[in-house]
């Protein structure tokens, strides 16, 4: 196999991937396949091996741009009162058109129709001036689409990240083969459009710390729990705060408890921070409850919260000691069923170090002990 069917097998080879990882660094073999098609400008014949991997790739390079195509219709749907937008979404599908006629017909003329159209609209130029627009706040399709949110959330957010980096990333793509096939390779284009897309990348993960960092506790987040609460059955609802609650762009984690409505208020109980709880009561024919803890899915010392799981397991050798507390206490069964504690598990661990003595429960049970037991039955729930 010669050195420039490996180097168009490897370009696609990232095809086929879909770019999954979009790793730029990974691009540069494009400028290669650029430089093999040029030799047909100085009168070398390529090989028919060659022209048939050309053709293979061309096939890929047009499964990849109708996907492409989808994601340039995205922006330009997003931001349509931007002209710049809507030219983008025009121009460098063409251009990319015109690419892929130089490997499916690999001769003078399919070179030299892609080198007017990419002379008249230089896509460099027009990476630049993409990215300068999503430097802008007021020009930013992800800016724009979050803020259309009433909790920020992080399927949007991948979204238009994704879709970002996807277009720019095709301007990379033209940019690098038309410095292989025009300019021997020298990479001066692509090396300062690299340094860009490679800022713009740090921009964005400072951009998702902004959101995550962003203050809708609890205003914001008690109007979606109220919304949700008003619609539909009580089963239903529990599903749809837990999926909105887990899309929530935030290094925060939610406890969510759905149940029926109850008139007697002492048949429900709660010990948690009241600034880390929202209680709605007798809307929709339910009771919701959500607790917030900032520390559970990531602790301060950067423990997961599935590692505080595991070095809690000996607290649950005592799961036994909750049936004999309710038969100690047979008239407060129902009582017990429907209370709901929440905390953090850093508060957990640090109430719970070594075994928990259960001892003097046949005596009437103290505020202290009660509030170990709801810490009890959080911790078993939540394990």
């Amino acid at each position: 196999m010669s050195d420039a069917v490996k180097q168009i097998t490897n370009v696609i080879q990232l095809y086929e991937n879909n770019f999954n990882k979009l790793d730029i660094s990974n691009f540069a073999q494009i400028a290669h396949v650029g430089a093999i098609v040029a030799r047909i400008r100085s009168g070398i014949q390529l090989e028919n091996e060659v022209i048939d991997k050309l053709r293979e790739l061309e096939k890929q390079i047009a499964i990849y741009s109708r996907k492409m195509d989808k994601h340039f219709d995205q922006v330009k749907e997003l931001m349509g009162k931007n002209s710049f937008y809507a030219e983008v979404a025009m121009n460098a599908p063409m251009l990319m058109k015109l690419m892929r006629d130089t490997l499916s017909q690999p001769i003078q003329d399919s070179v030299n129709i892609f080198e007017d159209a990419s002379k008249r609209q230089p896509p460099l130029r027009d990476a630049y001036k993409l990215i300068s627009l999503i430097e802008q706040k007021s020009t930013n399709p992800l800016r724009k689409a979050m803020a259309a949110e009433s909790l920020p959330s992080r399927s949007t957010f991948n979204k238009w990240h994704d879709n970002i980096m996807r277009v720019i990333g095709e301007f990379y793509i033209l940019e690098l083969y038309i410095n292989g096939l025009l300019w021997d390779a020298d990479m001066y284009g692509p090396n300062q459009l690299k340094s860009r897309i490679e800022t713009l990348q740090n921009d964005v993960e400072n951009w998702r710390i902004d959101y995550e960092n962003k203050v809708v506790w609890p205003e914001k987040t008690r109007a979606v729990i109220e919304k949700i609460q008003d619609v539909g059955t009580n089963f239903g609802k529990q599903d749809t705060l837990e999926k909105t609650f887990d899309d929530i762009l935030t290094t925060d984690i939610f406890y969510i408890q759905v149940y029926n409505q109850c008139s007697d208020s002492n048949r429900h109980n709660f010990h948690s921070d009241p600034s880390q709880t929202i209680i709605s009561c007798r809307r929709g024919g339910c009771c919701v409850v959500v607790y917030r803890s900032r520390h559970a899915k990531i602790t301060r010392d950067g423990t997961s919260s599935s590692n505080i799981r595991e070095k809690c397991k000996h607290i649950l050798q005592i799961r036994a000691n909750i049936d004999r507390l309710l038969q100690i206490f047979p008239d407060s069964t129902e009582i017990l069923s429907l209370n709901i504690a929440f905390l953090d598990y850093e508060d957990i661990i640090e109430d719970y170090k070594g075994n928990i003595s259960m001892g003097g429960i046949e005596k009437i049970p103290s505020d202290e002990f009660m509030k170990k037991y709801w810490k009890l039955m959080e911790l078993i729930a939540f394990s």
